[in-house]
């Protein structure tokens, strides 16, 4: 039987190249998922068909929402939820909880209000 020498660097060669394949990067889908949420951060100039216009003051912390919407002139809390191109907010004035659902495409928001009052209509927003 013949000696070859070669072999074994072919075999380390096979062996280091699949050892090295196995050690890819985790993939994390929390990370893409984080990536993926919208990003709602900053000033809103917000428009009602019912409750005329106002300014939303918003921050976001991944898919967490909160701050202020100023409309009508009054300064109340808001706060809610943005997954990739979906948000939900909750405005609670005196006895009133106003829902506001939009799609978000970037520096526009549109979408539909109701409140438990059985009021309901549409909105939009513009980041500023």
């Amino acid at each position: 039987m013949k000696n070859y020498p070669w072999r074994w660097s072919i075999v380390m060669v096979l062996f280091l190249g699949i050892t090295l394949t196995g050690c890819e990067e985790s993939h994390n889908d929390d990370d893409d998922q984080a990536a993926d949420i919208a990003n709602v951060a900053g000033t809103w100039r917000l428009a009602s068909n019912d409750h005329g216009d106002g300014i939303m003051s918003l921050t976001q912390s991944e898919k967490d929402v909160s701050g202020t919407l100023y409309i009508q002139s009054e300064t109340v809390p808001i706060a809610g939820t943005v997954t990739v191109d979906t948000i939900t907010l909750r405005v609670v004035d005196d006895d009133v909880t106003v829902t506001l659902r939009g799609t978000v495409s970037d520096t526009q928001i549109t979408g539909t209000w109701t409140d438990t009052d059985g009021g309901s209509g549409i909105w939009s927003a513009t980041k500023q």
